[in-house]
């Protein structure tokens, strides 16, 4: 009898479409053939998929939903959503159906009973990147840029721990809408941001620090718009935008999940690329292809072949080698730490260069200061 996995896509939207699930799907695929060249598991196992759109274009009730006919199906884990508010959304539901949900988001919030934390970008360690780069460039009053995204205000409060530890000053901040839904509220939002910005720079930063999570684009638009040039640096995964329309985000530096001189992200890259014709677009398949490896490791290590037993499982997994980040990263948890990364350079620095063959050349990494 087949061993059912789930997977739950929260993200089917408009630009990406129900690919994205296949591209869960390739993830697993790659990670479950190691499991089966490494004899990790004693019997075969069946994907059940579930791709909808949920929040924050969509609904909760869509995630939910989804999450509640996986678990009907008797998969024995989850693997998604990936972005913190679905995250959120499906924690009391996976807590009170004891069954192991692996989630993607950044949100140190997201771990809990039952649910495992494989983050594309950590909110709290992306702040303290973002500052430590500032602060390693000279830096020493910054000005804040972040949206209403629910875990916007996770950021903001790392970000004033990040700049205390630094010996930095936070001169102001600009807070704008996390998402619109039409043409005019969009032409509202970038001027908001505009606005915003031209009252911190009277307050004369010498760098900016955007943490967002979809206002990345109205804030580089404004910043254009205006010709002010300044040192910027963005904390968290929405330095993705920058590749989707990288001339607007020249020279911007941000946090990143793959690193070429990571042998584990490398293989991946590599194996992916080969297996199916082109590289993954977004830098949450390595999380993704993390979160498989890690639970199919658990599932081997499961005393018993229940929910139940998955969990502990999954609790045994110690210094797997990491995908995402700098050589080194690993994911561990344990009975009562179920957030995996672990390590100093969990995501690097890259800096965006359409005049790079890369499009996105390596910055720097972490240096921690005393």
């Amino acid at each position: 009898m087949a061993t059912k996995i789930g997977i739950l896509v929260g993200e089917e939207t408009a630009d990406r479409g129900s690919d994205w699930a296949q591209v869960w799907s390739n993830c697993f695929e790659l990670a479950l053939d190691d499991a089966l060249e490494h004899r990790l598991l004693d019997q075969p196992v069946e994907l059940v998929i579930r791709s909808v759109e949920g929040l924050p274009t969509g609904s909760q009730h869509h995630v939910v939903e989804a999450w509640g006919e996986l678990e009907s199906e008797g998969v024995l884990a989850i693997l998604g959503p990936s972005n913190a508010d679905n995250g959120m959304a499906v924690q009391q539901t996976a807590n009170a159906g004891q069954v192991v949900t692996i989630v993607f988001g950044c949100s140190e919030q997201l771990a809990s009973e039952w649910t495992f934390s494989v983050p594309w970008g950590a909110a709290p360690e992306d702040c303290f990147y973002s500052m430590s780069w500032a602060r390693q460039q000279g830096h020493r009053r910054v000005a804040a840029l972040w949206d209403s995204a629910w875990h916007g205000l996770e950021w903001f409060q790392y970000a004033r721990i990040a700049a205390r530890r630094f010996d930095m000053d936070i001169v102001g901040d600009v807070r704008i809408p996390a998402l619109v839904m039409n043409e005019a509220d969009r032409d509202h939002q970038v001027q908001q941001a505009r606005h915003g910005l031209e009252r911190l720079q009277s307050l004369e930063p010498d760098a900016l620090v955007m943490m967002t999570s979809h206002g990345s684009i109205p804030f580089a638009t404004a910043l254009k718009d205006m010709g002010w040039d300044i040192p910027r640096v963005i904390a968290g995964g929405s330095f993705g935008a920058a590749r989707l329309v990288p001339a607007l985000f020249e020279g911007w530096v941000g946090t990143c999940l793959w690193d070429d001189d990571n042998p584990t992200s490398a293989r991946f890259l590599s194996r992916y690329t080969d297996r199916f014709g082109e590289r993954p677009r977004e830098d949450m398949a390595i999380a993704v292809h993390d979160g498989c490896r890690a639970l199919l490791e658990g599932i081997s290590l499961a005393p018993i072949m229940t929910r139940a037993g998955v969990r502990t499982g999954l609790e045994q997994v110690k210094l797997l080698p990491a995908s995402t980040g700098g050589p080194g990263s690993v994911l561990s948890f344990g009975p009562h730490d179920h957030r995996g990364y672990k390590g100093r350079n969990i995501s690097i620095m890259r800096r965006q260069s359409t005049s790079d063959v890369g499009g996105c050349v390596f910055e720097s990494y972490y240096e921690p200061m005393s």
